[in-house]
């Protein structure tokens, strides 16, 4: 039985070995890539693959005319600017080290890292932090949600963008031995901190109990365990007799259709599900009672599973998205819960499929098409019922405005 991923659904095998001495890299990575795309894309956008192939090594002539030879870090930017052009959330190219970080959380390994996660301060060349792993070289060192990183080995201001900002400080979690990160916190209070990378992780799911509210945290949904961690999470908040439970999934991402139905469905009592529909066929799959069942049959289980009966919010942000989206919308729906934030990253509609590329990177391409059991379509975004701002600003400040709204109606 297939396992369904939300942002990613499948790995296929795929050997590179024999294009080593391929005349151009390049125009066999688009050519690679454009192969991938006409046969296993099964989304929503509409593309003509020899189009695609024809302005892509258009614009591949154009960046190599001067050069002796035309390899991948030529083709790279031109395959990275088609995949854009589709328009399509769930089809990107992954680099090796995003690979990487998957393939640890999928196989539930830690990774090397410092143990923080960022956004985009707006209207200023810094991040702040939105996580930090608990027990990490950040936790340890004090760092927390709200600070304000100011340059990590060098000024932030060197980066265009805050993508590419994180993305460099996580190439240094991989390679560098410390880096020094200079940091502002909520109160304005600015002090440098060396951070030593170590293997840490998975990130899964925490839990923080806050004013008689259990608040559970997810990053993502690919560890095999993210709802067996859910299951101890909601018996600690039974134990500490809790009167609600906050989710949030600002910030996290895909994973296994499993682990997302699994972890809503333990706050449900109704049936939940899924059906994916590929370009090689449909599968349906509903959760009961710790179980997953397909065609009758049991395919997954929740051991010693438990249920929360008491209310139940839903935290988004723009960049919640696939299983987290998932995840959300099993319990919206029905009515289970209502949902604070921002409209969620739009691809609950989809599954994504894993494809290697000869550069050692990843063609993840959008593979199936979702609807609930009862036939209907999924919608490409979770609406919140409460729409507002994640304010980076205010987080800056120590002011989460969406958690204090969530505080809010639980009064």
């Amino acid at each position: 039985m297939q396992k369904f991923l939300l942002g990613f659904l499948a790995v296929l095998g795929f050997s590179v070995s024999s294009y080593a001495q391929a005349p151009s890299q390049a125009n066999f990575l688009i050519e690679r890539g454009v192969e991938l795309l006409d046969t296993h894309y099964a989304g929503f956008a509409k593309f003509d693959s020899a189009a695609l192939e024809r302005q892509a090594k258009t614009k591949l002539e154009q960046i190599c005319k001067d050069l002796p030879k035309c390899e991948y870090p030529q083709g790279i930017p031109v395959l990275d600017e088609l995949i854009s052009n589709l328009g399509d959330g769930h089809t990107f190219r992954m680099t090796a080290l995003k690979r990487a970080e998957f393939d640890a959380n999928a196989g539930n390994r830690g990774l090397r890292a410092v143990g923080l996660k960022f956004a985009a301060l707006p209207d200023a060349p810094a991040l702040v932090v939105t996580r930090v792993l608990e027990g990490s070289p950040a936790a340890l060192a004090g760092i927390v949600r709200g600070d304000v990183v100011l340059a990590a080995n060098g000024s932030l201001e060197r980066f265009k963008s805050a993508t590419e900002a994180v993305t460099a400080i996580f190439e240094l979690e991989a390679s560098a031995s410390r880096i020094q990160f200079d940091i502002r916190s909520a109160t304005g209070q600015l002090k440098t901190v060396t951070l030593e990378p170590n293997v840490i992780g998975p990130w899964l799911p925490s839990l923080v109990i806050q004013n008689d509210v259990a608040i559970i945290t997810f990053y993502q949904f690919l560890s095999p365990v993210v709802a067996a961690k859910v299951q101890t999470h909601i018996r600690a908040a039974l134990t500490a007799n809790a009167r609600a439970i906050i989710l949030d999934v600002r910030g996290s991402g895909g994973g296994s259709a499993f682990e997302s139905m699994g972890s809503a469905g333990a706050f449900t009592d109704q049936v939940i599900g899924t059906r994916f529909a590929t370009n090689n066929g449909a599968g349906g799959y509903e959760f009961r009672d710790g179980k997953i069942t397909s065609d009758g049959f049991t395919i997954w289980n929740l051991a010693n599973f438990v249920r929360w009966d008491k209310p139940v919010l839903v935290l988004t942000n723009r960049i919640s998205r696939s299983a987290a989206e998932y995840m959300t919308y099993f319990l919206q729906r029905p009515g289970r819960a209502k949902v604070i934030g921002e409209k969620t990253a739009g691809v609950l509609n989809t599954s994504t499929g894993l494809y290697p590329l000869p550069d050692g990177s990843t063609f993840a391409i959008t593979a199936g098409r979702s609807s609930s059991l009862d036939n209907v379509p999924h919608p490409e975004f979770v609406t919140p019922n409460i729409e507002m701002l994640d304010d980076m600003a205010a987080l800056a400040k120590g002011k989460d405005v969406i958690l204090e709204k969530a505080f809010d109606l639980l009064k």
